[in-house]
């Protein structure tokens, strides 16, 4: 029955293009939304419901920095129909349409070259969308997305989870801490190049979390980045960060050149990047404590570990 219904819902949405329903079926399911892979007569599109709308980005920012990434090369899908244009919601939800990109993951830590270097190309591209402030985006003012707050930090709290010592209360024993106390002194020392670094660089839109379920390959080609549903105004090297912990050197280095040749912001650094990293692997290992979360904290620390080796 519920499926029966969607099927009405998404064929209203394609009536709107023109278009006819074939079949509307299930795909995946975020920590944000839901998609559907609906099929018309012409085309095939994913249909993104957004189950969290208060962690999501509005329709018309997700919209605008789509199509700006989109106009500066970046691999990417641009939103064709969302609820605020048709003032529609399915269950009371809003919804984006979206052209279907059609592929597969990679495997994680196993970039082909060429991905990588489109990756870095398409991070390039996110981190020259004009923005101002720190934190969740909010609004657009004129070609600029404003974020939610002033200070830097308290962006950085908007996203990630007791990343920095500064977010650790008095009695606060962080799990990745309790879990290998021999590894504090390393993984302070780096966190305070973070804090130290975090007002040095005018804030981009970040991804922040590009794992590799975030992308869709076609065997060696990227056809696209996914899902912008945690993007965040921050220093870029939380994104180069980001790339490093879940792809590793040799991936990040590939991405890191590729990036550097497209973007302006020459002043990024791979030690910076090995710095954040330890944060976002902090990020995870709190997250550990939730539940079918637990194999986060053993990940995050082999990374920590990594990066404090050298």
């Amino acid at each position: 029955m519920q499926h029966d219904r969607f099927e009405s819902f998404a064929a209203d949405i394609l009536t709107r293009l023109g278009e006819t329903l074939r079949h509307a079926g299930f795909l995946a399911q975020g920590s944000t939304s839901r998609v559907w892979e609906v099929w018309s007569d012409r085309r095939a599109y994913a249909l993104r419901v957004i189950d969290a709308p208060d962690r999501a980005l509005t329709a018309p920012i997700d919209r605008f920095l789509r199509k700006s990434i989109s106009d500066r090369g970046g691999r990417l899908a641009c939103p064709v129909l969302s609820s605020d244009e048709t003032d529609t919601l399915w269950r009371g939800n809003p919804w984006v349409l979206e052209p279907l990109l059609v592929g597969s993951h990679p495997a994680r830590g196993a970039l082909p070259a060429q991905v990588s270097r489109a990756l870095g190309q398409t991070l390039a591209a996110l981190h020259q969308v004009p923005v101002h402030g720190f934190g969740r985006p909010v609004r657009i003012d004129g070609d600029c997305i404003l974020g939610a707050t002033s200070d830097p930090f308290e962006g950085v709290l908007q996203r990630f989870e007791h990343p920095l010592p500064e977010s650790w209360a008095q009695d606060f024993l962080h799990p990745a801490l309790a879990a290998a106390p021999e590894i504090e002194a390393g993984a302070r020392t780096l966190l305070h190049e973070v804090s130290l670094q975090m007002a040095e660089l005018p804030p981009v839109l970040c991804h922040t979390d590009l794992h590799e379920r975030q992308l869709i390959c076609d065997g060696d080609r990227l056809v696209g980045l996914l899902d912008f549903g945690d993007a965040t105004l921050l220093d870029p090297h939380w994104d180069l960060g980001s790339v490093l912990y879940f792809h590793g050197d040799r991936n990040f280095r590939q991405v890191f050149d590729a990036y550097q040749g497209s973007a302006r912001l020459t002043q990024c650094q791979p030690d910076l990047a090995a710095a954040f990293s330890v944060a976002i692997a902090l990020h995870h290992a709190a997250r550990s404590r939730l539940p079918g979360k637990g194999h986060r904290l053993a990940r995050a620390l082999a990374h920590i570990r990594q990066v404090i080796a050298g």
